[in-house]
């Protein structure tokens, strides 16, 4: 996905409404959570920070421009406004 562990991390346990903790690679979510549940919070973060609104490339990244970050796809050369 080429995005910072400690986001893709942080976004899931905000998705998720639960704590963990992460040793090295793995992570670890407190309670019971269906495969269900955290498939929807892996999608939600493909569809909001990885996947290009206009042609529906993967290769994007983040760029900043003055204070807004905007995520820029690689492919068709469109960008967006995201939340970080």
């Amino acid at each position: 996905m080429d995005r910072d562990d400690n986001h893709v991390y942080q976004y899931i346990l905000n998705e998720l409404g639960t704590s963990g903790s992460r040793d090295g690679p793995r992570a670890r979510f407190k309670g019971r959570i269906p495969p269900k549940r955290l498939k929807k919070a892996i999608v939600g973060y493909v569809n909001t920070y990885i996947k290009c609104s206009q042609c529906g490339a993967p290769d994007t990244h983040f760029i900043k421009e003055d204070r807004t970050t905007m995520l820029k796809c690689q492919a068709c050369g469109a960008t967006r406004p995201v939340k970080l």
